[in-house]
């Protein structure tokens, strides 16, 4: 009974309610890019995922584990690398034909000299004397001209001309379809590390993986179209 009245009074002594006092901290995350950063969720290295892509693009999102993304570069990898290797080696091959086809209408030799600007300009003038003429009305000098003997020509008529110089344009036309998939190869690759830089941070999602299309059509042009969405 004295503890209990003792607490009683101990209690009557205390001043007032004592009143606790919380310090809540705000935790402040932020939203960072590494490149080198693992992917959230998964073991996988977005390092090695984005080296892969570069030596071969798919091949760091077949590593993810996204194979149709994978399958879609590894196709277009193929056509690129194709279409550079076919285009090249069919300019090379008109390019061939055009100096045959040169050889047999314009009685050409050939041999030293006769470097890529000469068969270029064997196509604008009927003869290499019509040409020297103009070299000089330009007032070029000799070294513009074709005064040895094995680099003159005289096409045998004015269709022939032609002829030659469709087989050159056709070769260049080849040539640029050439560079053109030599450089979606190299773009190819700048997309895929893209892609999967981006995978690499949103739990394998890349860009690509969340392309939606859709048909799109404008009331007020009378325009349509296919709507492309990104959602990630």
């Amino acid at each position: 009974m004295y503890v209990i009245t003792g607490l009683v009074a101990a209690g009557l002594l205390l001043p007032a309610p004592l009143r606790a006092q919380v310090h809540v901290e705000e935790e402040v995350s932020t939203d960072s890019v590494d490149l080198f950063n693992k992917n959230e969720g998964t073991e996988k290295s977005g390092a090695i995922a984005m080296l892969a892509d570069l030596v071969l693009p798919g091949l760091g999102h077949y590593y993810f584990g996204n194979e149709k993304a994978a399958c879609g570069f590894f196709a277009a990898e193929a056509l690129f690398i194709f279409g550079t290797f076919a285009c090249n080696q069919y300019s090379n091959e008109i390019g061939h034909s055009a100096h045959s086809f040169a050889f047999t209408h314009a009685e050409i030799q050939g041999g030293a000299g006769a470097d890529d600007l000469y068969w270029q300009n064997i196509g604008k003038t009927l003869d290499s004397k019509g040409f020297n003429r103009i070299m000089d009305l330009n007032r070029a000098s000799d070294d513009d001209k074709y005064l040895t003997p094995n680099l003159q020509w005289q096409w045998d008529d004015e269709s022939s001309r032609l002829k030659y110089n469709a087989f050159l344009k056709k070769s260049v036309n080849y040539r640029v379809a050439a560079n053109f998939f030599f450089g979606a190869l190299i773009l190819d690759r700048l997309v895929a590390f893209i892609d999967i830089r981006v995978a690499s941070n949103h739990g394998g999602k890349g860009l690509l993986s969340s392309l939606h299309f859709y048909p799109d059509y404008s009331l007020s042009t009378g325009a349509s179209g296919v709507m492309c969405v990104s959602n990630f």
